[in-house]
């Protein structure tokens, strides 16, 4: 076959496409279909000069389509044309609405809407003046990119097409936060962040620094104009700890998490599989065991000192496994320890130990309204003796007397 012929079939092959338009039916190798929004242009701040074709013929194919850019773009289909086909490119971050109107003489024209491979995202067959239908799409930071409008009969007549261009802004950035961890946001404890997720854009990464012993908080919130949006929260190794699915607006999700004295690190938080827009905040406290405004250690060496009489408070759970404290009993006298969980204590651990930290007595899985009391043996010899709270998930309180 000599190359002549070769781009004879190859044009017709195009025509053919074009003489069907996405609008027909569903294509054939359809990968996603986005509903039509009914939303107002978003103003770029740029040229909303209308630009004329009709006079110029529109372009029949999507090889020779007519580049656009922001504004809006008039055309008329004559009763001779089957369609006209347009071009505009795309960064990747960015989301794009799409207004098309049928002038008022015209009687119905079908509007589509491509991506870089002519897939068919979205189409609206037959508009009548004075119906006018916006379409939104948002793409993806590794996603930027050309896509297509096609005009057709319909019937003829004239149109508009208007066209806004807009960078997504995830927590302020300026764009797209990245779909993996890799390229997750750095966002700032204490601080209620913004983004949007859909279409192209599937997930948001970010990523917090959580101190050792603090306890911090996730809050999750779809818009109210979203749909459903999943949350979920990694570790430091990015695995999974805790998730959220399909949270409606409405609806705050919100996770707390406890860190040890020796826990604390770099977290990330996934915002995925929704379209719309959310909030996110992590929100930092620090736990005040036994009154040292931290996290008491989580082994002997580290033990928290405290004096006979005092009444202390503290808790556990999540990372947060263990509280050691320590008390220094004089020649002649005895300890006693009295243990109580809080009301949303449970499961809690009590073991006493010497200086030696061989264990003396323990009690085992503590919950709220129990009380558990320990003391050393009558011939219990001076020095250091250590009190470990370990395996619950909860406040407690306790004396030693």
């Amino acid at each position: 076959m000599n190359n002549s012929i070769k781009i004879v079939i190859l044009f017709s092959g195009i025509a053919a496409f074009s003489l069907l338009g996405c609008g027909g039916g569903e294509p054939a190798e359809q990968t996603e279909t986005v509903e039509e929004t009914e939303t107002e242009t978003v103003d770029q701040g740029e040229s909303t000069e209308v630009t004329p074709v009709a006079e110029t013929g529109g372009a029949n194919s999507a090889v020779d389509a007519i580049a656009i850019d922001v504004g809006t773009t008039v055309g008329e289909l004559e009763v001779e044309e089957d369609q006209d086909w347009y071009v505009f490119s795309v960064e990747g971050g960015e989301t794009f609405e799409l207004t098309f109107a049928p002038g008022d003489e015209a009687e119905a024209i079908s509007f589509d809407v491509l991506n870089g491979e002519l897939d068919c995202i979205w189409y609206k067959s037959n508009v009548k003046p004075p119906v006018t239908q916006t379409f939104s799409y948002t793409t993806s930071a590794e996603a930027g990119g050309d896509y297509y409008v096609e005009v057709s009969q319909g019937q003829p007549g004239s149109y508009s097409i208007e066209l806004s261009k807009q960078m997504q802004n995830d927590a302020g950035s300026g764009i797209d936060s990245g779909n993996s961890a890799v390229h997750a946001i750095e966002i700032a404890a204490d601080e209620s962040i913004e983004g949007e997720v859909g279409d192209l854009d599937e997930s948001d990464w970010y990523m917090f620094e959580i101190p050792q012993g603090d306890i911090f908080t996730l809050t999750f919130a779809p818009g109210d104009n979203s749909e459903a949006i999943d949350i979920d929260l990694f570790d430091s190794e990015l695995d999974n700890y805790w998730y959220n699915s399909n949270v409606q607006p409405g609806v705050t999700a919100t996770k707390t998490v406890i860190m040890s004295s020796s826990s604390g690190d770099n977290y990330y938080a996934e915002v995925s599989d929704g379209k719309g827009d959310y909030t996110l905040e992590i929100n930092l406290t620090s736990q005040n065991d036994a009154g040292i405004g931290t996290d008491a250690g989580d082994r002997a060496v580290d033990a928290v000192p405290v004096e006979p009489g005092n009444t202390y408070t503290g808790q556990l759970g999540d990372y947060d496994a263990h509280d050691w404290f320590s008390v220094e009993v004089a020649e002649g006298q005895s300890a006693g320890f009295t243990v109580i969980p809080g009301d949303d204590g449970e499961y809690l651990g009590v073991d006493i130990y010497d200086a030696e930290q061989d264990n003396l007595d323990y009690k085992r899985n503590l919950d709220a309204g129990m009380t558990c009391e320990m003391s050393l043996p009558d011939d219990a010899a001076a020095g250091t003796y250590y009190l470990e709270l370990s395996g619950g998930q909860g406040s407690y309180s306790f004396v030693i007397e």
